[in-house]
């Protein structure tokens, strides 16, 4: 596995893990659910 791949992964944890705990802190929030749209955007 090459670096780069290695980073790529990395980054998609963790724009997951943003996306988890913006919805957990407050899924009904119109805000919360565009931000986690806009971060699944980076994820792909």
């Amino acid at each position: 596995m090459s670096i780069l791949a290695l980073v790529h992964f990395l980054s998609l944890l963790c724009y997951l893990g943003m996306i988890v705990f913006v919805l957990y802190k407050n899924f009904r929030a119109l805000i919360n659910r565009i931000c986690a749209l806009i971060l699944l955007c980076f994820v792909i």
